[in-house]
């Protein structure tokens, strides 16, 4: 597994075995989010955090080796994914130059699409940059191939507008339109979209499994909306729609936060969501609510070595195994690193 992590405002990228035993850590320049592990070339790629511009390129024998710059105007939304040939990584991108000042209208949908873009680097030429489309919406957070037998991709597009020189304000809370795009990349075309109920619950992170996606939101307009915070749609499907919400009681957003972080779905068919804000891990099964667990600071998670088992990180240091069983989560083991903050993501190489 890869993770990013934080001791002592020291920032690492770290390998982990598959028991949560720390493997290789690095040393980063600044704080990373999420990963991606590339196979074909033994490499670990760290993304630096929105609204950084720096990719991190780390061996698990040599450490850093290399640290990829993103392209004047753009910085990287802390996510990627490679082509399922993996020769091509494509990564969430903001084209900030595109967007406008803070204090300009934001009433131009097509200024506001152009925003989000999708790079595209050659995996086998340094990760240089070889081409650019839209995300078709703004934000662009987490990505991920639809299958591998397609040249599709599916992200979510946050629907805020923020400006790197104010770092992580957002500047649109009124006026965001939040969206989940399934692109092909190849002939860089939408193929579909799909819109949450609300045009303040910012689509951030998502998992797909047998062309079903679920995507976790993140509520922008106060702490009293009682909006569903976990959706899902059948791809498969094609065209626009709206997502459809999974089912929870009506006072589960107060409870969480408005917040959602990591989502993992698992083979046996639950999804499982992180709340890192509410101190809660969430499993999920047939569109509703199974169980929501106590878990400090709960971060990334990820599917385990073996069927129903799934892995979650926490804020505190820990790292812990979950046996899934009748929409609960049993604890089975845990490893635990003091001093060392784990990052929202766990990655499974």
């Amino acid at each position: 597994m890869l993770s990013a992590a934080t001791r002592a405002e020291l920032h690492y990228g770290v390998l982990l075995g598959e028991r949560g035993n720390i493997v290789r850590r690095v040393q980063l320049p600044r704080r990373s989010h999420a990963a991606v592990f590339n196979h074909h070339t033994g490499e670990a790629l760290f993304f630096s955090r929105r609204p950084g511009t720096q990719l991190f390129i780390m061996n698990a024998t040599s450490g850093l080796t290399r640290i990829v710059e993103a392209e004047l105007g753009r910085h990287f939304y802390g996510h990627g994914v490679l082509s399922a040939d993996g020769r091509y990584l494509l990564a969430s991108e903001n084209a900030y130059e595109l967007s406008g000042r803070p204090e300009e209208p934001v009433d131009n949908n097509s200024r506001i699409e152009e925003s989000g873009v999708i790079s595209v680097r050659d995996v086998f030429d340094g990760y240089r940059q070889v081409a650019e489309f839209p995300s078709f919406g703004l934000g662009p957070h987490e990505l991920t191939l639809l299958d591998t037998h397609t040249d599709c991709i599916v992200v979510a597009n946050g629907g805020l507008r923020t400006d790197p020189l104010r770092e992580r304000l957002p500047t649109n809370i009124d006026s965001m339109a939040p969206n989940l795009a399934v692109i092909n990349w190849k002939t860089q075309t939408c193929v579909g979209r799909y819109f949450p109920p609300h045009h303040q619950l910012s689509l951030r992170h998502l998992s797909v499994h047998r062309g079903r996606v679920s995507v976790g939101a993140q509520f922008q307009g106060g702490g009293d909306g009682t909006w569903p915070l976990v959706y899902s749609a059948n791809l498969l499907e094609g065209g626009s729609a709206s997502l459809r919400a999974m089912k929870a009681g009506s006072v589960f957003a107060q409870e969480h936060k408005q917040y959602t972080a990591s989502v993992c779905s698992v083979d046996s068919g639950e999804v499982v969501v992180s709340c890192p804000k509410a101190n809660r891990l969430t499993v999920w099964k047939e569109n509703r609510l199974h169980n929501s667990i106590l878990l400090r600071d709960s971060a990334g998670v990820c599917g385990g070595s073996q069927a129903k088992h799934i892995v979650c990180s926490s804020g505190d240091g820990s790292i812990t195994h979950f046996q899934l069983e009748a929409g609960t989560a049993e604890v089975v083991a845990r490893s635990e690193y003091p001093g060392l903050r784990w990052d929202n993501h766990l990655i499974k190489c």
